[in-house]
């Protein structure tokens, strides 16, 4: 397909759902109205804070994935990477940001097969962790309306669990796999030696991320509604939209696919046009903690 025409699409896309989301605002702007919107700038300005933080620890994680390579990279020089480079997520396509990372390692002196390679090896195990945390939050079983789709939850959250359990305790299969993975972007493979106690505190550090970046969204809600109710369900539904528009290949950075997801599940705790509402400035919420972060980034 003809690039022009699959970035005229993508925007489209983004356009629409944009616009359905507003339809149904305006159809209940009564309800809008009627609601007791309060600003607390507490709770945003610590929302932000955990958002920044949790930008900081989660390079920390990626330096640690490091390490497992032979590689040491100091926190600052993490953050800069990590960081700058996830933001190439808005680009049309998914490789940007992987194209960055690498080009900004190769200027550390990081080879493209070890920067490829922890970029991989972060990719199965950070996504699992998300999946998990998604599923003890609580938040999926409101969704379901039938008793199949319970199940299927349940044989999903097994399915999850099994794998985590089989990329920590079977470091040998993980390491096949990365190499596996490997070959198809690179020629040349670093030395893998992978060991349980690395990938299960890998696991866990990740899950704790999301835990981090979920909860952050629920002190934003909290700002802007002044609601401290359903603190699990909340942060299960970030990370759940999250996951979802970054797997979205068709909008860039998850662009109106999150909002639409976040909106789905908030209308379970909020009216809907309420919940669109807290769905769309929450992206203006992430843009205002991002800009921060390309600022501290760049000083760096």
């Amino acid at each position: 397909m003809n690039r022009k025409v699959f970035t005229f699409l993508r925007w489209t896309a983004v356009a629409l759902i944009f616009f359905f989301l507003g339809k149904k605002v305006a159809a209940d702007w009564q309800a809008v109205r009627q609601y007791e919107w309060k600003i607390n700038y507490f709770w945003l300005v610590f929302s932000l804070f955990i958002l920044l933080g949790n930008f900081v620890y989660l390079s920390w994680v990626w330096s640690e994935i490091l390490k497992i390579f032979g590689k040491n990279l100091k926190l600052r020089k993490a953050f800069r990477i990590s960081y700058l480079s996830n933001l190439a997520r808005y680009l049309p396509g998914r490789i940007w940001q992987y194209v960055s990372l690498v080009a900004m390692c190769e200027r550390e002196g990081i080879s493209k097969s070890t920067s490829t390679a922890s970029f991989v090896l972060s990719q199965l195990i950070n996504i699992p962790a998300a999946l998990l945390l998604i599923l003890i939050s609580g938040v999926l079983p409101p969704l379901a309306r039938q008793g199949w789709i319970q199940d299927a939850i349940w044989i999903l959250g097994g399915a999850v669990t099994l794998g985590a359990l089989i990329v920590i305790s079977r470091p040998k299969w993980t390491e096949k796999t990365l190499l596996w993975l490997l070959r198809k972007v690179e020629k040349t493979e670093p030395v893998v030696a992978l060991k349980k106690t690395s990938l299960a505190g890998i696991f866990v550090s990740y899950a704790f991320g999301w835990f981090l970046h979920g909860a952050a969204f629920f002190f934003f809600v909290v700002a802007v509604t002044s609601s401290a109710e359903n603190f699990f369900p909340i942060v299960g539904a970030y990370v759940a939209a999250y996951l979802v528009g970054y797997l979205s290949v068709f909008t860039p950075g998850g662009l109106g696919v999150r909002e639409a997801v976040l909106a789905l599940i908030l209308s379970l705790y909020f009216p809907d046009s309420v919940a669109i509402l807290i769905s769309t400035l929450s992206r203006i919420w992430v843009v205002l903690g991002e800009t921060t972060g390309v600022l501290v980034a760049w000083k760096l």
